[in-house]
C-alpha cells in the first residue's frame, strides 16, 4: 500500500537550499538581542532556537509562559514541526545550570510512553546534535 504525503508537506523543502544554509550558520555565530536590552538566560537560548530551527523551515510554537500562567505544568516551551522531514518534536528549552523540575519529567516521560519525541536543550548544539544524530536530518 502506498504511504499518503499531503500536498503541504511538497511546500517543504527536504534539504536547506545554499543560501539557507548560509544564513543558518551566520545565525549561529549572533548574540541574541532584542532592541538595547539582553534577554534573560533561558529566553536567549529559546530566542536561538527558534530563529534556527526557523531558519531551517520548521513550523514553531512556543508555550514559555510567566509561573502564574493557566497553561500545564510541566509542558515544555517549544512545539516544532517539519513536514517536509516528517519530524516533529517538543523541547524544553534551559539555561546555565538550571535543571528539569519534576513536573517537566513527568510530562516528558508520559508522552516519551506514548510515542512523542521530547528534548532538554541548554543550547542550539543540543537540538542540532538531536536533528542530526536522532532524526537523521540532512544538515552536515
Amino acid at each position: 500500500m502506498a504511504e499518503h504525503v499531503s500536498s503541504d508537506a511538497a511546500d517543504y523543502p527536504t534539504r536547506p537550499d545554499a543560501e539557507a544554509e548560509r544564513a543558518f550558520a551566520s545565525a549561529r555565530a549572533k548574540r541574541v538581542v532584542t532592541g538595547k536590552r539582553r534577554l534573560a538566560p533561558e529566553k536567549q537560548v529559546q530566542a536561538d532556537i527558534v530563529s534556527n530551527l526557523q531558519l531551517l523551515g520548521f513550523v514553531v510554537s512556543s508555550f514559555s509562559q510567566a509561573r502564574a500562567s493557566m497553561q500545564t505544568e510541566g509542558i515544555p516551551d517549544i512545539y516544532a514541526a517539519h513536514p517536509g522531514w516528517r519530524v516533529a518534536f517538543w523541547c524544553e528549552v534551559k539555561a546555565g545550570k538550571n535543571d528539569l523540575t519534576p513536573a517537566q519529567v513527568a510530562w516528558a516521560d508520559v508522552h516519551r510512553r506514548s510515542g512523542i519525541e521530547v528534548i532538554a536543550a541548554w543550547s542550539w548544539s543540543d537540538v542540532y546534535d538531536y536533528l542530526t544524530t536522532t532524526e537523521g536530518v540532512p544538515l552536515r
